[in-house]
């Protein structure tokens, strides 16, 4: 999928402002009040970028399903691979949005978002499982 493609480039971008808002200066209250909040913006943008990553892989693995459960037989473990390497990116970045949650102070953001990533990460256990079931009643 293109947006997977795009979002690649999204996340080098919050990396970019992650790094530029500690690079800001912080010799007054005043500047270290601008710059904490730049920083704890970017974080926030950093942790959402992979989320974005994990939807974006759900629905691919939702393809999957599809494929495999109404596809082509002959195609069914091309739908199972995807499924896995579906799944896959979807845990990826969801260690991802984690470990960039670490950074930010926002409890109510930082709950909001590991919800979002249980929730994807149910999800994505569910269909993988179906996935792999149907794969393998054709062995």
């Amino acid at each position: 999928m293109a947006e997977l493609k795009q979002l690649i480039d999204t996340d080098k971008e919050a990396f970019d402002k992650v790094m530029e808002a500690f690079a800001l200066p912080k010799s007054s209250d005043e500047e270290n009040a601008v710059r904490g909040k730049a920083i704890e913006d970017a974080n926030k943008g950093a942790a959402e970028v992979p989320l974005m990553v994990m939807n974006k892989s759900l629905e691919v693995l939702k393809m999957s399903e599809i494929v495999a459960s109404k596809g082509n037989d002959n195609s069914v473990t091309d739908a199972g691979v995807s499924a896995l390497m579906a799944k896959a990116a979807i845990e990826g970045a969801g260690y991802n949005v984690n470990i960039n949650l670490t950074s930010v102070k926002d409890e109510s953001f930082v709950s909001k978002m590991k919800k979002e990533v249980e929730s994807i990460i149910k999800d994505a256990e569910a269909i993988s499982t179906k996935v792999k079931k149907i794969v393998e009643k054709h062995f």
